[in-house]
Order: C-alpha cells, then sequence, then structure tokens
C-alpha cells in the first residue's frame, strides 16, 4: 500500500530492561510523511518485536509470540507462542533470546491481472497453470495507465483500471466479423507483441483459435493505435448475453504467441472487457472523417449516415492519444440520411494534435470515431525577410500549412501603410518579392503578414 512499517524495538537498560523508546513507524513513501508514529504505550513491556507479512498483505509481529499488529498503534490479543515444548516428555527448548533474529518478510510486487471470470484463468495446478499476469512495466502497456494490483479483480465491465479500449464494441449474435482499435504503448527501445483473444464459441476459455493474428508494436514515445479484428465470430449467443475479449502486450523477446491467454510475463499489460451480444446497431455511421491544418486553426469535417436517434457529435483532443478533453460538440440533425459537418479548433497546440469524434444516441449509446493527427507548426517562426538592410526590393518567405489568401505591407514607424500587396498563398513555403518605392527613405520599417486573422511583423532597415 506504498506504506513503510517500521518495528522499532528500542531496549533502554538492562536491569531491569526497559522498552520506552519502543515504536511503530508508518512512513508513507508516495508522500515522503511520518503519516503516523506510536510508542510503547507500557515501557515495562515489549512492544513490537520483529516485522513479518503473509500474502494478503496482513502484517504480524513475532518476538516470543507471535501476532497481528492492527496497523494502528495496537497488536492483536491472541498471542502464539514462538517457543514450545512440541512433543511432551521431550528436553525443554531453550528460552527465547531477544532479538534471537529477523521474522521471514515476503515481497509481493504488484502486478496486473486478468479479470475475466475464474473460467478464463485456470489455476488448478499451480505447477503448471498460471493466470494471466504481468509485473509492472512503464515502458510497454495498455492506454494510458498500468493496472497495480495485488490479486485478480473478477470485475471486467465494471471498474475503470482497464483503458486500452475506450469502449467495447456490441458483438452480433450469429456470426459476422469484429473489430475493435486499442491504444498501446511501448518504449522499451525494442519490438512489443500484441495480441487479442475473443471467445465467441462462448466456453468460458481463451482458446488459441479465437486469438487475432500477433501484432508486432514497434518502440515509441508516443502511444500507437491498432485494430484487432475478427473476420468471422461463429455463436450460439442470444440477444442480451454476454462474452469476454482479452488483450495482452508484452516484450517481443518472451516470446508470446496465440495459445498464451494465460500465464505470467515479466513485464506489459493484460486487459479483459465484457463484451455484450446484440444484433441492435448503432444509428450512426461514419463515412469519412478529416482533420487538416489551417492558418491559426484545425478544421475538422466527417460525413455521417443518421437518423431520429442521434443526437449529438463531441469533439475530443488529446496532445499524447492518451489523455483525451471535449473541445466541443456539434448536435445533430437527428433525422434520416446522409450529413456532413464541420467544427473548427481555434486552440490547437504546437506539436501533434489527436483528434477523435464520439457520436451521442439518444438512447443512451455511443461509440468513436478513427483518431485523426494533425501537425500544428508555428507560422511565425518561419517568416523571414531579406536582405536586410535593403535597397530596392525584399524577399518574404513563409510556410503555410494549407492555401490562404495573404496580404503583405510595409508600414512606416507611424504605422502608415506605404505598399500593400495581395497573393494566394500555397500549402507548403511560399516567397512574395516586393519592389520598394524608390523615394522611400532610408530608415527602419515594418514589414507586416497578414494571413486571416493572424498577423506577423518583421522589422526591416533600408538604406540608400
Amino acid at each position: 500500500d506504498g506504506i513503510v512499517y517500521d518495528y522499532n524495538t528500542a531496549r533502554a537498560g538492562s536491569s531491569p530492561v526497559r522498552y520506552k523508546y519502543s515504536a511503530y513507524h508508518h512512513f508513507n513513501m508516495m508522500t515522503g510523511n511520518m503519516d503516523s508514529y506510536y510508542r510503547n504505550p507500557s515501557q515495562n513491556n515489549t512492544y513490537t518485536g520483529q516485522s513479518g507479512m503473509n500474502w494478503n498483505g496482513q502484517l504480524y509481529f513475532i518476538r516470543d509470540s507471535v501476532g497481528l499488529y492492527n496497523e494502528d498503534g495496537t497488536n492483536s490479543g491472541t498471542r502464539y507462542r514462538a517457543v514450545v515444548q512440541s512433543v511432551p516428555g521431550d528436553p525443554a527448548p531453550p528460552a527465547w533470546v531477544g532479538g534471537a533474529g529477523d521474522a521471514s518478510d515476503p515481497f509481493r510486487p504488484k502486478c496486473d491481472f486478468g479479470d475475466a471470470p475464474s473460467s478464463y484463468d485456470p489455476y488448478s495446478d499451480p505447477s503448471t497453470q498460471s493466470p494471466a499476469v504481468h509485473e509492472r512495466s512503464e515502458l510497454i502497456r495498455l492506454g494510458a495507465t498500468w493496472d497495480r494490483e495485488f490479486w485478480k479483480r473478477g470485475t471486467a465491465g465494471t471498474d475503470d483500471t482497464d483503458d486500452g479500449l475506450p469502449y467495447a464494441p456490441i458483438m452480433a449474435p450469429g456470426g459476422g466479423g469484429y473489430v475493435a482499435q486499442v491504444t498501446a504503448f511501448n518504449n522499451s527501445g525494442a519490438n512489443a507483441t500484441l495480441i487479442a483473444w475473443l471467445d465467441y464459441n462462448g466456453n468460458g476459455t481463451f482458446d488459441a483459435a479465437e486469438a487475432i493474428t500477433p501484432i508486432t508494436v514497434p518502440s515509441s514515445a508516443s502511444s500507437q493505435n491498432f485494430y484487432l479484428y475478427w473476420a468471422s465470430t461463429p455463436n450460439s449467443f442470444t440477444n442480451g448475453q454476454y462474452t469476454y475479449l482479452r488483450i495482452r502486450i508484452t516484450a517481443a523477446t518472451a516470446g508470446m504467441t496465440t495459445a498464451h491467454a494465460t500465464g505470467y510475463f515479466t513485464n506489459g499489460e493484460v486487459e479483459d472487457y465484457r463484451v455484450l451480444v446484440d444484433n441492435y446497431p448503432l444509428a450512426t455511421h461514419f463515412i469519412d472523417f478529416n482533420a487538416s491544418a489551417a492558418v491559426n486553426k484545425v478544421q475538422l469535417s466527417w460525413k455521417v449516415t443518421e437518423d431520429v436517434n442521434t443526437y449529438e457529435y463531441i469533439i475530443e483532443r488529446s496532445a499524447d492519444n492518451d489523455n483525451w478533453q471535449k473541445i466541443g460538440n456539434v448536435r445533430a440533425k437527428s433525422n434520416n440520411g446522409t450529413f456532413d459537418y464541420q467544427y473548427d479548433d481555434y486552440y490547437a497546440k504546437k506539436g501533434n494534435n489527436y483528434y477523435r469524434i464520439r457520436i451521442i444516441e439518444s438512447s443512451g449509446m455511443n461509440r468513436f470515431s478513427a483518431v485523426r493527427k494533425v501537425l500544428i507548426k508555428d507560422v511565425s517562426s518561419t517568416v523571414s525577410v531579406s536582405p536586410n538592410p535593403a535597397r530596392e526590393n525584399i524577399s518574404i518567405k513563409f510556410e503555410l500549412p494549407t492555401a490562404a489568401d495573404v496580404a503583405v505591407s510595409v508600414l512606416n514607424q507611424q504605422g502608415a501603410e506605404i505598399i500593400t500587396r495581395f497573393n494566394k498563398g500555397l500549402a507548403g513555403w511560399n516567397k512574395i518579392d516586393l519592389n520598394l518605392p524608390a523615394q522611400l527613405p532610408q530608415g527602419t520599417y515594418v514589414v507586416r503578414l497578414t494571413i486571416g486573422e493572424l498577423n506577423i511583423s518583421k522589422k526591416i532597415i533600408v538604406r540608400k
């Protein structure tokens, strides 16, 4: 739980022995604070002894007897002697020697377990079987966070610790294809392997035949999206039933194959999702979704087919493809037909911007579009004016993310326009040559580049 429990058996004097300074210390490793400090309430009696912990995380003390520590400065009244005469008639054992040694201190690292029902992780023979479990590795994971657990939760579909999928798509009864998009992160410096299993035959286990073809995830400092695709899911489910989906990722060197729906790996993560079976389709379907950089904004456009149940579109943006925030919404037409929508983001950040659209229907059902990435460059940093100082003419160079109308003006120090020229700027690099008036006095002037609502100014010196 992130707390260091220090058993301080401080003894003062030898005749008589006193335990005045014996104490429990609770040190919080997450905050660096000493959360609790409990001093021996009775200096004539022993208090802490040596520390121990069982596999359920219960703490106990051990000296001449063993008992539970209640983690609040008190010890259990029930204790068991550590030195006993095991067989009547045998020689009496030696008396307990204070400070005879440390108690066992088992260490159990936090791991990530699959959360599907127990049938998916058979464990009847621990010598040959292991549930799906991964030790912690922040360099290889699914979604934005790594799930830290001490044991199998068994709560797939009700907890929020699994975030590789934004949602689990509905599976149709009878068969058909199934597809989901997962976000994976691998910054280990080497390839990782990603595999998913869908229990479409409903037998309560993840069979090797129910796995997708393994996906190689290259190393990258950014999260990556991958489609999990089953061309056919023959099943005998009926509407309202459900099954489970498992996704695992680990280092490629670990040798994970489609036969490893269960088992232990030293890194990576496992996530399980409950999949609803239903042939009630979402009313809205994306035909197209585009995102492109424009001057001072990002333009989003999408085409969809919808009906009266389509309610709203929520636009979300992310800087890392992991952490998403709502930036706007567009009400749907809520009619039968095909419609085009548009949204302009004027607050995109410099660098990579990721966009997705969440469809909201009046039934409460929702899903996401595919993710689109847009790179935003700082237009002002690309603008240059030469020569400077100038005599008769100047050249203005700049880069545009998309075609736009451009105006170039030369202003004196009072802000009066000396000359203005209008151009059609193209996506990419542009160059505008401008002849200065012959009668222009030497001095300091401002070259102003206007692109839509964006104004960029550069100073130049004119010499004759």
